[in-house]
């Protein structure tokens, strides 16, 4: 029979077990638990439509059409499942290479049964155990937790499903346990790199910008895949902070409260604020080289596309210096011109920062 677990007892089993992110394709890329895989009972467009049955109707209509809908894929799903309870955590990775259409499958068609060769089911086994949630850990966890245990998959799902997940992530930043040390730096410093050395060498490091696939200035997603959501970017930072010995510093690289579209939680970023605080020296022409390096490589229009996102804040002559010379392929000048606009931001944010914590926490490393 099936077991609701709680949301601490889910993320302990889930460092061994799979986890099934039951909930529809569009559900599971606004946000989801870190490694769980899509492994949907509805279609986005088929979740709407039992949904409006269910208030227009009742829970019974809506039922049936659940099942009339699912009811041609339960055998691929179940052998999907096999697969993905046997391959363990890692698995992960692997399926969700996989379409959402393939995973749900086309009205009226089962969704597609064939699955890596490396995670082909050889028969059920007492031992096999699969983590499932939905967002509420009602009916859909449920109804795919009958599934796989009718075919010998042992299954524990989310008591209260996804929202009892996202409440926890939020309260865990409102008490966060770890000591933090910002490494701060004008624009172009090598913070990152630092902190990468610093990672290597032992230290407890969490990489803001990486996570959040963007680096905080006009140009940070140049060359880098979309976004994710801040609600998923917030749990990618709770699932990166649980790892880590909350005894020791957690080393964060100062940013904005948002990093392009993704916001740190306030309780997060509260305590940075408030956090030891460390400045990385760069002189203006090692900045300006180690940007050269990293964005004259990209096509000038999109350099320009991006500093034109900015011109409110740079004023219109700037920005019309700054975008010529992209033009005319003058890369350093656009950058030279942008890191004053930027240096003068900085160094105003460090300003306030000084006058609401005091010097005391700023050091050079």
């Amino acid at each position: 029979m099936t077991e609701p677990i709680s949301v601490e007892e889910f993320l302990k089993r889930s460092v061994t077990v799979p986890v099934a992110d039951v909930r529809t394709p569009a559900e599971y890329e606004k946000g989801h638990i870190p490694r769980a895989f899509l492994f949907p009972l509805f279609s986005d467009a088929e979740r709407a439509e039992v949904g409006t049955l269910y208030v227009e109707q009742g829970r019974t209509a809506a039922v049936l059409k659940g099942l009339e809908v699912t009811g041609p894929r339960l055998e691929a799903m179940a052998r999907r499942g096999l697969e993905i309870a046997r391959g363990g955590p890692g698995t992960a990775a692997k399926v969700q290479c996989s379409t959402a259409k393939e995973l749900v499958g086309t009205p009226g068609k089962p969704a597609a049964s064939g699955t890596p060769a490396a995670y082909r089911a050889s028969g059920a086994s007492s031992g096999d155990t699969l983590l499932l949630y939905c967002w509420r850990g009602g009916m859909r966890s449920a109804s795919v937790a009958w599934l796989m245990e009718s075919v010998g998959i042992r299954c524990y799902t989310l008591e209260k499903g996804y929202k009892a997940y996202r409440n926890h992530v939020l309260g865990f930043f409102e008490h966060l346990p770890h000591p933090l040390k910002v490494l701060g730096g004008l624009t172009g410093s090598g913070k990152t790199e630092r902190l990468r050395q610093m990672a290597e060498a032992g230290e407890q490091v969490i990489d803001l910008e990486g996570l959040a696939g963007h680096k905080g200035s006009a140009f940070g997603n140049l060359g880098l895949p979309p976004q994710p959501s801040t609600e998923h970017f917030q749990n990618l930072l709770y699932d990166a902070f649980s790892r880590l010995d909350p005894e020791r510093p957690v080393w964060l690289e100062d940013e904005s409260r948002n990093i392009g579209r993704c916001s740190l939680p306030k309780g997060l970023w509260e305590k940075m604020q408030q956090a030891e605080f460390y400045l990385l020296p760069s002189s203006l022409e090692e900045r300006v080289e180690r940007l050269m390096k990293e964005y004259a490589q990209f096509d000038p229009a999109l350099l320009e596309n991006a500093i034109l996102k900015i011109e409110k804040r740079l004023g219109y002559d700037l920005c019309k210096k700054a975008t010529e010379a992209c033009q005319s392929g003058n890369i350093r000048t656009a950058l030279q011109i942008c890191l004053a606009y930027y240096d003068k931001a900085y160094n105003y944010q460090l300003e306030i920062r000084k006058k609401n914590y005091g010097t005391g926490t700023f050091d050079t490393i």
